[in-house]
């Protein structure tokens, strides 16, 4: 059998979690559903589960199969997955990657934002409380959680199963790195001088194909490195997943 080793992002808004349930929506129900569709045998791993609603930027599968997985065959299980489910790259591996015991670590976000008004379009990706948070605070407390720990208290007790887990980073911080979709309209210049002023994001990154609102936008905010411009397509997936790279929020306005 041959091993491929993919990387897939999905929105788990419309899911019960990542693990297949009988009669509910899951991320590896709508996996299996399409593989069933294009590969006789097959064996899928993955590195972990997700709760309901959570998302994945990066969650690693391997795929043992007896036939060739070509950049077709994955074009097709990219279209047949669906809007919620985006692979973002795959390769061949030798056999004894194993997507959750050759795992060595892996990187939990929880985004949090303090703003007393609310904002329905970061309701399924941000936790949003209505007071300010003390951060100096919030990372004196997870300092605590680093090293080795028992997390009996947090899962189902499993015998013969080692509950401890170890932490290497727990971190807090407030700057954020924003993706706008075609932020070179009406919304978005609006949008971006708001954001600016009240969130002070890391970066603001400005994902549009007119080539001339940016140039025109660019004149703007020249003298503001935290507004970035990338030019693209929402339609087009491999520039799409260039300009996510390193963001936390996307606001879609295309």
């Amino acid at each position: 059998m041959q091993n491929y080793k993919v990387s897939i992002a999905y929105d788990g808004s419309s899911f019960y979690g990542f693990q297949k349930q009988r009669s509910r929506p899951t991320v590896q129900g709508k996996i299996e559903e399409v593989l069933d569709l294009l590969i006789k045998d097959y064996e899928l791993n993955y590195s972990g589960r997700t709760d309901a609603g959570v998302h994945a930027k990066e969650q690693v599968l391997n795929i043992l199969t007896d036939i060739k997985i070509t950049e077709k065959l994955i074009s097709s299980i990219d279209k047949l997955l669906g809007n919620s489910i985006s692979v973002n790259s795959f390769n061949q591996i030798s056999n004894d990657f194993h997507a959750r015991y050759s795992a060595k670590e892996r990187t939990y976000v929880y985004s949090t934002m303090d703003n007393q008004k609310k904002l329905p379009y970061l309701l399924n990706s941000t936790h949003q409380h209505n007071s300010s948070l003390d951060l100096e605070k919030l990372n004196e407390i997870s300092q605590l959680f680093l090293g080795k720990n028992d997390f009996s208290s947090f899962a189902k007790v499993e015998k013969n199963k080692n509950p401890e887990r170890e932490i290497f980073k727990s971190v807090w911080k407030k700057n954020s790195n924003i993706l706008i979709t075609g932020g070179t309209g009406s919304f978005g210049s609006r949008f971006i001088p708001m954001t600016l002023e009240k969130y002070n994001p890391e970066r603001l990154v400005v994902f549009s194909r007119d080539e001339i609102k940016q140039w025109d936008m660019q004149k703007v905010y020249q003298n503001d490195s935290r507004v970035r411009f990338f030019i693209g397509d929402v339609r087009d997936k491999d520039r799409l997943l260039r300009a996510l790279d390193g963001i936390d929020y996307v606001v879609h306005a295309a």
